[in-house]
């Protein structure tokens, strides 16, 4: 695979920002809680093959996490350019969860929504 320093208007070291599943626990009640988060990412390269890819490695809090994505997947699903395009896909995520089977209204609290503040920028 080759290397390109730039593609779609990105370029190494722009920052892109990832919707991902995020587990974490709550003092007194059993089992891990879901909650989906928005991560700003850098972007680190770009390969060409038969179609372009890029890794980006997240920022902080959870260092040294890298992933590979298509450029064409790129403000459709998970990876976005925006910050507040992201935090609508996560809602729409955390929404679609809370509609499902796995969640009920009735025992489970409701999912985190740290996305929010990203929302009215």
């Amino acid at each position: 695979m080759k290397t390109v320093d730039s593609a779609k208007g990105l370029k190494v070291g722009d920052t892109v920002y990832i919707v991902q599943e995020n587990f974490y626990y709550e003092r007194g009640i059993a089992g891990p809680k879901l909650e989906y988060c928005v991560y700003s990412s850098t972007i680190k390269c770009f390969r060409k093959g038969s179609y372009i890819d890029f890794i980006a490695k997240i920022d902080a809090p959870i260092k040294n996490n890298i992933y590979d994505w298509k450029l064409s997947d790129l403000d459709k699903r998970y990876i976005f350019r925006s910050r507040k395009n992201a935090a609508l896909f996560a809602k729409e995520l955390t929404e679609k969860y809370e509609r499902s089977i796995f969640y009920n209204p009735q025992k489970d609290l409701p999912l985190r929504r740290s996305w929010e503040i990203f929302i009215n920028e």
